[in-house]
């Protein structure tokens, strides 16, 4: 009858409508990475880890979203339970740099200086571009070498090669005193305080 083939036809757009509107208010993942990037940039941290556990738990588990989620936690004080998607992110290329960055990072505000030498030096082997170019990497390991107490003679060398790259650093000149004073050149290192200017602030112990 007509009354039912109205009825059908209603039924059918009324189910397509529905279909088109859950269609348009899904975000995709890309969307939802772009809103976390967004949230991570004004420092909302803990609003962007509410849309990054949603995208692990339904199994995206990408570098970026890896990455995001680790360093998001990193950032809010709970690198324990960040390190097991930071070390995950470091298997996706694009991420491997950063993701180690962090974990570095963890490790040598966890006191656990080892660790961070041992990421750091992983990362060396592991990435494509050139290691020598990427200065936070290697202050950070001059940093834990100091840390530990027991190789200020590889921190040393390894120092020489920063200011060699990178004249005229003030973080690789102030580290050169730390070490030179770990070694007890206190001569050299008072002479390098005067001719670089720095204050006894600037020196301190390493943190």
């Amino acid at each position: 009858t007509v009354l039912l083939s109205r009825a059908r036809a209603f039924s059918l757009g009324l189910c397509v409508l529905v279909t088109l509107l859950f269609l348009g208010c899904t975000q995709s993942v890309e969307d939802r990475l772009r809103e976390v990037r967004q949230m991570q940039r004004e420092g909302l941290i803990d609003e962007s880890l509410e849309i990054l556990t949603e995208l692990i738990d339904a199994g995206e588990l990408d570098g970026e979203i890896l990455y995001r989620y680790g360093r998001g936690l990193s950032l809010v004080g709970r690198p324990g339970r960040a390190a097991w998607a930071l070390d995950a992110a470091q298997s996706d290329p694009e991420w491997l740099i950063l993701a180690a960055h962090q974990l570095a990072l963890d490790a040598y505000r966890g006191a656990n200086y080892e660790l961070a030498l041992e990421i750091l030096e992983r990362l060396r082997k592991e990435r494509t571009d050139s290691h020598d170019a990427d200065l936070g990497a290697r202050l950070l390991e001059v940093r834990a070498l100091l840390q530990t107490r027991r190789f200020y003679e590889d921190a040393l060398e390894k120092i020489e090669t920063i200011i060699d790259d990178f004249p005229g650093n003030q973080e690789a000149i102030r580290l050169k005193v730390v070490g030179l004073l770990g070694v007890r050149e206190t001569d050299e290192a008072y002479e390098l305080i005067r001719e670089a200017g720095l204050l006894a602030a600037d020196i301190g112990t390493e943190e």
